[in-house]
């Protein structure tokens, strides 16, 4: 359960949720990402409730990736880079690859 919580969160700076097990960091991070609704208060993002945002227009502004993954599943790393531009379908493909690349560049 989360309460009485204001955060802002600064766009291109990293953010560590730290804290016990039960504290409600699980639950934060699926509110803000969308899966979960909020049951007071609001959560926005770009100044934008984010309960009221499409799901393509919530997907292409943020990116979930999951804790973990089945053991059956098999991906390069190109290929889980790739995953993140799922809402941007509408990329041509050489455009596509060529911003896998850069994210893959900007972290090593």
């Amino acid at each position: 359960m989360l309460a009485e919580l204001s955060l802002p969160f600064e766009r291109g700076c990293v953010t560590g949720l730290i804290g016990p097990n039960g504290a409600g960091k699980s639950t934060l991070l699926s509110v803000l990402a969308g899966q979960m609704a909020e049951t007071s208060g609001q959560i926005e993002l770009d100044g934008s409730k984010v309960c009221s945002r499409d799901i393509l227009g919530l997907a292409r502004a943020r990116a979930v990736m999951a804790q973990q993954i089945p053991n059956d599943i098999h991906l390069s790393v190109e290929q889980v880079v790739s995953l993140g531009l799922y809402a941007f379908g509408d990329l041509a493909a050489q455009d596509q690859k060529q911003l896998v690349a850069q994210a893959a560049d900007m972290v090593g």
